[in-house]
C-alpha cells in the first residue's frame, strides 16, 4: 500500500507528477502500471497543455505504456 506525499512547497503540475511517481515507486509501481487517469477539475492537474494528466500520459509514454484512458468529469458527488 502506498502513502500520500505531502506538497510541501509547489502545487505545480510537474511537482505534483514527481509526487504521483514517489507514491507509485512506494510499493515498486510506476507509470507502466497506469491504467486510468481521472483529473477532479484543478488547473493544475487539468491543465490546458502541461497539466499533471498531460505529464502522466507523456511520462507513461517514455516507459512503454501508450493504453492509459482518460476520463474527465466522469464521478460527480451528488448529496441525498
Amino acid at each position: 500500500m502506498a502513502d500520500w506525499v505531502p506538497l510541501i512547497d509547489t502545487t505545480k503540475a510537474s511537482g505534483l507528477l514527481d509526487n504521483v511517481i514517489a507514491i507509485l515507486k512506494q510499493p515498486g509501481l510506476n507509470l507502466t502500471n497506469v491504467s486510468m487517469v481521472t483529473p477532479g477539475g484543478v488547473a493544475a492537474v487539468v491543465g490546458k497543455l502541461r497539466g499533471l494528466v498531460r505529464l502522466m500520459l507523456e511520462e507513461a509514454i517514455k516507459f512503454g505504456n501508450n493504453s492509459v484512458v482518460q476520463y474527465r468529469g466522469l464521478i460527480r458527488q451528488r448529496k441525498v
